[in-house]
């Protein structure tokens, strides 16, 4: 449904809101459409510098949904990671709440990561005995080989400030003030060239992913 993934435009932000709270924001396959489709508007809009990416409620996203399962047709397994992660603008990836699983791969592939200093992230297939390769080329550029490794063998939840340890996020706040660290942290992009930070973007991704190219939109 089109309203499990939210897109709301201020100006030169465009904010992008997984919206199934009551399921902790686990995607099936219509939301990670209705994402690529987002994305895609926002690349195409010139009044859109920055996308910020978030979940509504308590979570962030709890990963995919195995209820109901996920099926994006034709699309590639990868394309809703890539739509993020190819962003031809910079994307904030604000965690208000646990990320697990694909919603881990979600915020690794964002730019610039915030969290709330009360959520979590964690890998926690291995305990359904399946292990998590779809995400594994961003999860594993972002948080490193070594522990990546330690997090998908064990499951283990690994705390806002531990990423902002391990420079996996680069800001934290508790939740009450998590919209002004956003809104800081937004500004300070704003204020820079979208040209500069689009040879950035292909510049790290060349040198740390092996691949430097980004959605421009055309």
């Amino acid at each position: 449904m089109s309203d499990e993934v939210l897109l709301e435009v201020s100006g030169p932000v465009a904010k992008v809101t997984l919206n199934r709270p009551s399921s902790g924001n686990a995607l099936t396959g219509e939301m990670l459409g209705r994402l690529v489709e987002i994305m895609t508007k926002v690349q195409r809009d010139s009044a859109v510098r920055v996308i910020v990416l978030t979940g509504a409620g308590k979570y962030f996203c709890t990963g995919m949904d195995v209820r109901k399962g996920v099926n994006l047709g034709k699309s590639k397994p990868t394309a809703p990671f890539d739509a993020v992660f190819k962003s031809a603008k910079p994307v904030v990836g604000v965690l208000n709440g646990p990320a697990m699983g694909g919603g881990l791969g979600l915020f690794c592939c964002c730019d610039v990561r915030v969290c709330a200093s009360e959520s979590f992230v964690s890998l926690p297939e291995v305990a359904v005995g399946v292990y998590p390769a779809l995400i594994s080329a961003y999860v594993v550029p972002t948080f490193g080989p070594s522990r990546s490794q330690y997090m998908m063998l064990t499951g283990a939840r690994v705390s806002a400030e531990e990423l902002l340890a391990a420079g996996v996020a680069h800001a934290t706040a508790p939740l009450s003030e998590l919209s002004a660290a956003t809104s800081r942290v937004v500004k300070s992009l704003l204020k820079n060239s979208l040209e500069a930070q689009q040879g950035v973007k292909r510049l790290i991704q060349l040198v740390a992913y092996g691949g430097g190219e980004y959605d421009d939109g055309k």
